[in-house]
């Protein structure tokens, strides 16, 4: 399946009210990679996020699924293909022990109890969280929780994750366990978009979609982006840089 356009966006506009978000916004989303979305705040990431999720409306333009040469145009179809994880897991734990939480998407599909409780088990393994099915989701940390919501996407056999600032709220260990699961999910075909603004994440992206004069800019090889100096265009400053470098996390990244 990787090669294979998932997701295309094409000449997709928004407006709230007078305010113009970004106009003309084109973007394929291949399986098997990861892909970064930037942008300064307030220049419509989380918009065009919630649009192909199908939970904000769009003046103009299209989106489509693409699999096994069949073009798919019903957003309630489309849906169906995608998982959206949030910044603060909390926000979407609905479960009173990890199981349930997990199930809960599956239970919108079908009855079939052995079929949500294998796919429940299979996912919290793939996940590295089988051994805390029967425990209180408010109780594990940021890190886990992260990965209990990729869970449910897997669940739900989605094959786009949409992660708004996933790592916003772990520590660096915490951190580098999710691009652990993230480079996992990838090789197995998925594609992963993440919204970041972190340069050793930003590094990690096959590809990166940059918002800029309320537009989308796709840079295909991500070295550009530092060594073109783009960078500095969203407040990421030479310090920074620096400081990821003799922090270790890069080397990190680069030896996954």
């Amino acid at each position: 399946m990787i090669g294979v356009i998932l997701l295309r966006v094409s000449d997709l506009s928004k407006s709230f009210g007078d305010e113009l978000v970004f106009e003309g916004v084109n973007l394929s989303l291949e399986a098997g990679k990861i892909y970064g979305l930037l942008g300064n705040n307030g220049s419509g990431k989380s918009t065009l996020a919630k649009i192909i999720l199908g939970l904000e409306s769009f003046d103009s333009g299209s989106i489509s699924l693409i699999c096994d040469d069949v073009t798919i145009t019903d957003i309630l179809e489309i849906k169906k293909s995608l998982y959206y994880v949030f910044q603060n897991p909390d926000h979407q734990i609905v479960g009173t022990i990890v199981s349930d939480d997990v199930a809960f998407g599956i239970e919108n599909i079908t009855t079939d109890f052995d079929l949500i409780t294998s796919r429940v088990n299979k996912s919290l393994k793939d996940v590295g969280l089988l051994d805390f099915k029967d425990t209180n989701p408010l109780m594990l940390s940021g890190g886990q929780k992260q990965r209990l919501a990729i869970a449910g996407a897997l669940a739900v056999s989605a094959r786009y994750i949409i992660l708004d600032e996933p790592s916003a709220m772990l520590d660096p260990d915490a951190r580098k366990d999710l691009w652990r699961l993230l480079f996992k999910l990838k090789n197995e075909g998925l594609s992963i978009l993440v919204i970041t603004h972190l340069c050793e994440e930003i590094r990690q992206c096959d590809c990166l979609f940059v918002f800029k004069n309320k537009n989308i800019e796709l840079i295909d090889d991500v070295d550009t982006f530092f060594d073109d100096n783009i960078y500095k265009d969203f407040g990421i400053e030479d310090d920074d840089l620096s400081l990821i470098k003799n922090s270790g996390l890069g080397e990190f990244y680069d030896s996954i």
